[in-house]
């Protein structure tokens, strides 16, 4: 643990110090505990994480509900714009793809490549069995060329 988090701890109430010197929270715990804003909201949050064994998700989340806030939820990023060569391969790989398996086929790019989904209504569409597909070596990847001589 670093030297940074362990001097943190210390700004913890002597009650809850004591309950981490004890392992009967553990750091993880007392870096949640640190998430209250006052001593004794940190200290019944201590003792009641060790006497219902909370987690410290579970302790994190009690912690910021003492402050008045909620658990923050995740704001969603908007999907950024694409460049228009990927929306062309985007295209291209639902077109070719749909065609090929006869289904509906979504294409999303992904942090790396791209994400396919198919759109079935039922097991049969999705035809022979996927355990009974032969698998294919993978197509090789595309190499930059570098023009450095």
């Amino acid at each position: 643990m670093a030297v940074s988090n362990l001097l943190r701890l210390l700004d913890l109430p002597d009650d809850a110090i004591a309950l981490l010197e004890a392992g009967d929270l553990s750091e993880g715990h007392g870096r949640a505990l640190l998430l209250a804003d006052d001593h004794a909201a940190r200290r019944r949050l201590a003792r009641s994480a060790v006497v219902e064994g909370w987690s410290v998700r579970t302790l994190e989340a009690r912690a910021r509900e003492a402050n008045g806030s909620p658990t923050p939820a995740r704001p969603a990023r908007p999907p950024a714009a694409l460049h228009p060569d990927q929306e062309a391969a985007v295209a291209e790989i639902a077109e070719t793809l749909g065609r090929a398996l006869g289904a509906e086929v979504r294409v999303r790019p992904a942090a790396t490549g791209f994400r396919v989904e198919l759109e079935l209504a039922n097991i049969e569409e999705a035809g022979p069995s996927p355990a009974a597909w032969a698998p294919r070596p993978a197509l090789p990847r595309a190499r930059a060329i570098s023009s450095a001589g």
